[in-house]
């Protein structure tokens, strides 16, 4: 399997059904609408969809603020749960009066916001009224005066307080009153005669002082308690609040988030109702859908709308975007992640996804290459993907690693990687040495150039195939002459040089040298008198050709570029070895070694295992993209999103 086969469709109804019409293709789920700009519905029922759905979110970020939904591992992973249908909804919200539930949350909500606003100027005047709450002095003065006298509530630093408290002290009707010190700030007050008003201020602007604003009267030690007394009724208030709009939250979460679905297929209906062309009695809808699923939309529709539709299958214009959907086998199917994550291919070219299930979890295996690692890998993400019934490119993820896991377990065991040499450092553990020693064919720390050929050859055959991939990909399109001068050129001389290098050191008998020498012969010809090809000028086109041959290393760089094989699965035993190593220095302490040890034991191993499985996945997916993917994939495909009930929170009966 690969790219999913698309037919564009052209349903041509009468006006009279499109309303339901709508509603069936969104239960179905299986066309893609043609979106085109165009009025959606009448600009009332627009507005109501959309000040519905504004309503229903401001519910729900107004609820999971106060009574967030605590969702369990199975939720989280496996989606919704709850099934209900559309009419269902829409006769729950009317019954139980949701939006005048939402316009009391929404009061609520506003008054809450006022107390917390009142509560944030209390705490502001609060700290003003401690700095000055030993002062025995009416605040009346500050804020108002008296016919004869002012006081002004004042900070500086202590130098300024100083040599203001002096030029103060000259005059005949003006006092300074220290009320509190922070560090080197000083709050005071400055207490004058209306007779000094135009010295004091002279000698204020002269300094840099800092002016401290109050509105409450009397001493500042009954005006604190007085605010305190108000901070505590209105975090009373508060508090009793945020109570009911918690119970108006668990009574209304589940309808609202129904309804924020159900909203949300309306204004998704509205977007689709925008692209129908229609003339006084007859509408017209273009889209697409899988070949396979062409024949059940045909049946239902047919059986809905027998006498008012017609489905009519029409040719795609030239270079228009066709959606693309993969579809492959049961286990290639996990690997399309991989592809998506990338960039989906372009419409009729090579999906990677089969290809990618048979190198990425060896090349995964022989990174992690750690038997217990990749076993526990693939039970504990195995099982949740069976235990939850995980779909979708969350089940995909998932699945992808449980099969690289099953994959490490094989590569694991081949190099005798056991969580490292654990088996030898625990006596318990004695009896599996020998079995292990049968089972392993390498050592990464002693057969380490072994090893690094076994990688290297890993990746002569990982590029070849691509480069393979990328003929066969045009040849399928009928692009059999770009095959051969972009790729299986390529490919004869990579070849070629490869036999005759064997041959000239020994590992290649026979007749592999003169083989190579015309395979590579041949596909340089081939290289030469076609990379050029694009100019007029011969010699132009000549000397283009000939130049580049010198691509040839930039096969060699990819091919060394999978030498990371070799340190990655080094890294994982040397560290699991050391992990080990250290166990086995503690186990012997009096007292606290059996517990340091398993400390150890479980820290080290749970610390490498992740590690190790980040570094696999990452490195092993660029060589699949880098070295891989470029040699054959044409990429920018959109993706196939058929027209459906699709819930956040809940399932559509369909």
């Amino acid at each position: 399997m690969a790219v999913a086969e698309v037919r564009k469709l052209l349903l041509v109804f009468h006006r009279s059904v499109e309303e339901s019409l709508i509603g069936d293709l969104q239960s179905l789920g299986v066309m893609e609408v043609k979106l085109h700009s165009g009025e959606a519905l009448s600009e009332r029922r627009a507005k109501e969809l959309e000040s519905a759905l504004s309503e229903v979110k401001f519910a729900l970020e107004v609820l999971d603020r106060f009574a967030p939904r605590r969702s369990s591992l199975a939720e989280r992973l496996a989606g919704p749960s709850r099934v209900v249908g559309l009419p269902e909804v829409a006769g729950r919200i009317k019954e139980e009066g949701l939006f005048d539930r939402i316009a009391e949350l929404r009061e609520m909500e506003r008054e809450l916001s006022h107390i917390s606003s009142q509560l944030s100027s209390l705490e502001a005047e609060r700290s003003v009224l401690l700095r000055f709450s030993s002062l025995q002095m009416d605040l009346s003065l500050a804020v108002s005066g008296t016919r004869h006298a002012r006081a002004s509530l004042l900070s500086s630093d202590l130098a300024v307080f100083s040599a203001l408290s002096g030029r103060i002290a000259a005059l005949e009707c003006a006092q300074v009153l220290e009320a509190s010190r922070d560090g080197d700030t000083v709050y005071f007050a400055l207490v004058y005669h209306l007779s000094e008003e135009a010295k004091v201020r002279e000698i204020l602007g002269s300094v840099e002082v800092g002016s401290v604003e109050v509105r409450r009267r009397g001493l500042p030690r009954e005006a604190l308690s007085q605010v305190e007394r108000e901070i505590s009724e209105l975090c009373q208030r508060k508090g009793a609040l945020e109570e009911r709009i918690k119970e108006a939250a668990l009574s209304l979460r589940d309808l609202v988030e129904e309804a924020y679905d159900y909203y949300s297929s309306l204004v998704e209906q509205s977007s689709v109702r925008s692209s129908i062309r229609s003339t006084d009695h007859v509408a017209f809808l273009e889209g697409w859908v899988l070949a396979r699923d062409l024949p059940i939309l045909r049946s239902e529709l047919g059986r809905l709308y027998r006498d008012s539709l017609e489905i009519l299958e029409v040719e795609p214009e030239e270079g228009e975007d066709i959606p693309v959907h993969l579809e492959n086998g049961r286990w290639a199917r996990p690997y399309e992640i991989l592809v998506k994550l990338y960039g989906l291919p372009r419409y009729g070219t090579f999906d990677p996804s089969p290809l990618l299930s048979l190198f990425f979890p060896f090349i995964f295996g022989f990174c992690y290459s750690d038997a217990v690692y990749g076993g526990l890998i693939a039970l504990i993400l195995g099982y949740l993907v069976l235990r939850y019934d995980l779909g979708g490119d969350k089940g995909r993820f998932l699945s992808m690693f449980a099969l690289s896991g099953g994959a490490t377990v094989v590569m694991g065991a081949l190099f005798g990687s056991w969580m490292g040499n654990l088996a030898e450092v625990l006596p318990f553990l004695s009896w599996f040495v020998p079995l292990k020693n049968s089972i392993a064919l390498f050592d990464p720390l002693k057969d380490t150039i072994q090893l690094l050929v076994l990688a290297l050859a890993i990746g002569v055959v990982h590029v070849l195939v691509g480069v393979l991939v990328g003929f066969y990909s045009k040849a399928s399109r009928g692009m059999w002459l770009e095959g051969v001068y972009d790729h299986l050129s390529w490919f004869l001389f990579v070849v070629g040089l490869l036999c005759f290098g064997l041959h000239e050191v020994g590992v290649l008998g026979g007749s592999f040298g003169s083989m190579g020498k015309a395979l590579a012969a041949l596909g340089a010809l081939v290289i030469v008198f076609s990379a050029g090809r694009g100019h007029r000028n011969p010699v132009k086109r000549l000397a283009i050709g000939v130049l580049s041959l010198y691509n040839i290393t930039g096969f060699l760089g990819d091919v060394l570029s999978y030498s990371r094989l070799l340190a990655l699965g080094m890294t994982t035993s040397a560290v699991a070895m050391i992990v080990n190593m250290l166990v086995s220095l503690t186990w012997g302490i009096p007292v606290v070694g059996f517990a340091v040890a398993a400390l150890l034991l479980v820290g080290g191993h749970v610390f490498n295992l992740a590690v190790n499985l980040l570094g696999s996945f990452v490195h092993t997916t660029r060589l699949q993209y880098v070295e891989f993917f470029s040699k054959f994939y044409e990429g920018g495909g959109k993706p196939f999103k058929p027209f459906a009930l699709a819930g956040r929170y809940v399932r559509f009966r369909v």
